[in-house]
């Protein structure tokens, strides 16, 4: 009897043991991800409000989309005429 008693003991030990554990690490990894984010929303902040990437007034930047090179191969495929029947 005390071999089941000490058994039902381990398993439930195991069991509560496990669900604290992962309860402090879905914390952590929680809380790790949101000082990341915060990080990434303060640096992004600063870049905005930074004066050397802002344009001074009067000036434009224009960005030309890159070319596409010509394909190679066939461009539309077979031509078939067709003719209409009355």
């Amino acid at each position: 009897m005390s071999n089941l008693l000490i058994f039902l003991l381990v398993v439930a030990g195991i069991y509560y043991g496990g669900k604290m554990l992962i309860r402090y690490a879905a914390i952590k990894f929680i809380s790790n991800i949101n000082t990341k984010v915060q990080q990434q929303q303060r640096d992004f902040q600063q870049r905005q409000r930074s004066p050397a990437s802002a344009p001074k007034e009067g000036e434009i930047k224009v960005e030309h989309a890159p070319q596409e090179k010509a394909k190679l191969g066939d461009q539309g495929g077979e031509y078939i005429e067709f003719e209409e029947i009355s």
